[in-house]
């Protein structure tokens, strides 16, 4: 089974210094601590030719699980790599992002896209998330599809402050 799912978030900062937070290092971090994730570590970033790779690692709360999924976990909430593709030298920046859990099987690939609104940024993300168990895979694809929509609009929260700050220094 998979589950598709598509998510549009507006930060209150002009396209430019969403984009320059989004270049820090510290902010592939600050983004899962916003988004409530456990444990993130910084395992890759890099910038060249206007593209920004960024690979992250981080566990999901087991307080966030329904009981019926965090049972089956005994020493905290599944770990997670996080891949991003950022291809930010245009007017329009696009990213990719692939999410595989490295306890479950689970799976996720999205796309970005990133336009700009007078003095906002609009964040969409586009994309499928899928889990390998037969009966259950569907129950989890719907967890996993609520748990990152709502971590994407904490991180586009934190993208504005980062964003306002970025602007002010």
């Amino acid at each position: 089974m998979t589950t598709k799912f598509r998510t549009t978030i507006v930060v209150d900062v002009p396209l430019d210094q969403f984009v320059l937070a989004l270049m820090k290092s510290h902010t592939a971090v600050g983004r899962l601590v916003a988004a409530r994730r456990e444990d993130p570590t910084l395992k890759l970033h890099s910038f060249g030719d206007n593209t920004l790779n960024t690979v992250t690692e981080y566990r999901i709360p087991l307080s966030t699980m329904p009981a019926w999924m965090s049972s089956r976990f005994k020493s905290g909430g599944p770990v997670n790599e996080r891949t991003e593709e950022w291809v930010l030298g245009s007017s329009s920046p696009v990213g990719t992002v692939v999410i595989k859990s490295k306890d479950s099987g689970s799976h996720i690939e999205a796309e970005y896209e990133l336009t700009s609104r007078e003095h906002e940024t609009i964040w969409t993300v586009d994309g499928w998330a899928k889990h390998p168990a037969p009966i259950i895979g569907a129950r989890v694809e719907t967890f996993l599809v609520d748990s990152l929509t709502m971590g994407y609009q904490l991180e586009g929260d934190y993208l504005g402050v980062q964003g306002y700050h970025v602007h002010r220094s």
